[in-house]
This record gives C-alpha cells, structure tokens and sequence, in this order.
C-alpha cells in the first residue's frame, strides 16, 4: 500500500507542462534502489555532435539514454567535463577517455 501511494504522489507531482526534457531529469535524479539486483548495463553509445559553442565548452560526444542525453564537454583550456541533461556531474577530466568512463559509471549506477 506505501509503494502505491508512493506511486500515486510522484505522479501527482508532474504536469502537463512537463516536457520530456523535464521528465528525464526528474527521471535522472532518482538514487539508485539500496538493494538493487546486479543486471549487465548497456555500454553508451557516443556520437559525434555537430560542433557549437556556447560559453567556453565545446561539445565533442553525445550519448542518448533512457535517463537523459549524456555530454562529455571540452573546455578552451583542454579538459573534459560531463553532464546529463545540461547538468555536470563530475570534475575535470584529463582526457575524453576518463570523461566517458565516468559517464558509464554514473549511468551504470543509474541503471
């Protein structure tokens, strides 16, 4: 009965001007469960994004998932940072290869 009322206020809790953007954060920010059963995660799939600027960050590699698009970001100064749904996550990362491998890491936990 807790888990349905549980249910039923999280649902309660979104409108219907909520956009997809909106819902993959709300959906992202949801801790992992404490005993959650081991399952095999999906490796991301990073793509090439058309090159933009905006602030200091270039974006270099996008991955869509369930919880949101995944971002691993290049500042002028040469390191990396990642973020899910335009909100970083992580510090600074040496090389593109240790911002993606955090990236699959927090969706590893995600999942």
């Amino acid at each position: 009965m807790t888990d349905l009322i549980r249910r039923e206020d999280a649902l309660a809790a979104l409108t219907l001007g909520d956009t997809m953007t909106a819902l993959q954060r709300k959906i992202a920010s949801i801790p992992p469960a404490p005993n959650a059963v081991a399952v095999k995660v999906k490796k991301l799939e990073w793509e090439n994004s058309a090159l933009f600027f905006k602030c200091d960050w270039l974006t270099v590699r996008l991955a869509e998932t369930p919880v949101g698009q995944y971002a691993v970001k290049q500042s002028d100064s040469g390191y990396f940072r990642v973020s899910v749904n335009a909100q970083f996550l992580y510090g600074n990362h040496p090389d593109i290869k240790s911002a993606k491998d955090a990236a699959q890491a927090d969706y590893d936990t995600r999942i």
